[in-house]
């Protein structure tokens, strides 16, 4: 009896520690675009041990993001109509607040091939955050947004071809995103330089293997547009998908990232209903930009530049077109006599110092400026914009971190006035 108890008493201790003990936590999430092989980041945790029949496997994530801001100037709402959110400087008073929005949650999935596909692997993610429109002006109750949802499947054995299906981020502009706490749903420098889309569309993409890595990538997307012509998305009436492609060259030393440049492109069309009987007009967007990333111990500077037509589906400032109207002849009903792109240029760039791996310090700068003959007269029409942010971020544990961030923005108009504000914040992310 006596054994009996001794045993039991180590017995208990051991198992408590066995049941309290931590399990080795993931990597917080990254918010940035698809990886250079086509199939966008956030893995899927690989099984412990073969499952007895394939099935599918999931891994929760995502965070939880509050931070509170104050603005001194007017700043322009995003088209979440989120004021913790501009884009650009205008006309207003100060402002103040604190949302959570852009929290999110997310969801990566292993999927099963059933040994088919010559021994793929496949895998998704889902994702979602609260930047929807807010229900009776109550910041506090706003709807589900989907950000993402893709499946990819991967042949590792021939060059990491990749496919992909789904909505996610777009090629165009490259992978990089500003660093930022505060601005995590619209990036910072959106608006200035910064071009972002997610769409469905289908993806082609492959990339070697080495110190040296050469990655190709080719999609169609879904030819979605902000402007409407006759009830009718104007992508869509082009019956033509919008073709995306990125060519990249990255070097890493021993597996580590150093270098990675890239250059990317997009080719679109919209259809425009003018006035009059059968009048339909085609314009042609195009863009070109390229983007560059170097990390050297303690330092890694970013960034990308760009140039295009009709290029308002990806945050631009600059609308998509020009549209000619008989207002002069009849101001009171005038009509549409024709359509011309916009054309528009700009860049960004941020460079992050980390002295100790729990605190960052970075600043950057990001311009767009519209070309200002293709602009509409309108006095309010932006034909430069720009923005000036700096900050610093702590990591208080392996998972938390919060931030605090001021960004300075200066936008001019048509009607030549130069609006400024700046924005003062604090964050706090804890990734799980």
């Amino acid at each position: 009896m006596i054994r009996r108890l001794a045993a039991l008493c180590l017995a208990l201790p051991l198992a408590a520690a066995a049941q309290t003990s931590p399990s080795p936590e993931p990597a917080a999430p990254a918010a940035q675009p698809p990886a250079a092989s086509g199939a966008p980041a956030a893995e899927p945790a690989a099984a412990a041990a073969p499952p007895r029949s394939p099935g599918v496997t999931f891994e929760w994530g995502g965070w939880f993001q509050t931070h509170a801001w104050r603005t001194f100037g007017g700043v322009n709402a995003n088209g979440t109509g989120s004021t913790d959110l501009p884009l650009f400087a205008v006309q207003g008073r100060d402002t103040a607040g604190v949302s959570v929005r852009q929290s999110r949650i997310r969801a990566a999935v292993g999927l099963p091939t059933d040994g088919l596909l010559r021994g793929a692997s496949a895998k998704g993610l889902v994702e979602v955050d609260f930047m929807g429109p807010v229900a009776s002006d109550d910041a506090s109750l706003p709807a589900v947004r989907l950000r993402h949802a893709w499946m990819a499947v991967t042949w590792k054995e021939l060059a990491n071809l990749t496919f992909t299906a789904g909505q996610t981020w777009s090629l165009f502009g490259g992978p990089n995103v500003a660093l930022s706490l505060a601005h995590v749903a619209v990036p910072r420098f959106a608006g200035a330089g910064y071009l972002y889309r997610r769409a469905p569309q289908l993806r082609l993409g492959a990339e070697t293997s080495g110190p040296v890595v050469l990655s190709a990538q080719v999609a169609a997307l879904a030819p979605y547009d902000r402007p409407k012509s006759a009830g009718v998305l104007v992508g869509e009436r082009s019956g033509f998908p919008d073709v995306e492609g990125r060519v990249a060259v990255a070097v890493r030393p021993g597996g580590k990232p150093l270098l990675e440049v890239g250059a990317s492109g997009r080719y679109g069309r919209e259809v425009y209903f003018l006035d009059g009987a059968g009048r339909d007009e085609t314009v042609e967007g195009w863009g070109a930009s390229v983007d560059a990333r170097v990390e050297v111990p303690h330092l890694t500077v970013m960034g990308a530049g760009f140039i295009g037509t009709a290029l308002g589906a990806y945050q631009s400032v600059a609308p998509e077109v020009r549209f000619t109207t008989d207002g002069a002849v009849a101001p009171a009903t005038p009509k549409s006599l024709a359509v011309s792109a916009v054309r528009s240029m700009g860049l960004w760039v941020q460079g992050v110092v980390t002295p100790i791996p729990v605190l960052q310090g970075f600043v950057g700068y990001g311009i767009e400026e519209p070309r200002e003959a293709d602009l509409p007269a309108t006095a309010t029409v932006v034909n430069r914009n720009q923005q000036v942010s700096g900050g610093a971020i702590l990591s208080l544990t392996s998972r938390w971190r919060v931030s605090t961030e001021v960004t300075w923005y200066l936008t001019n108009t048509q009607d030549w006035f130069r609006r400024n504000s700046t924005q003062v914040e604090l964050g706090s992310l804890y990734a799980f």
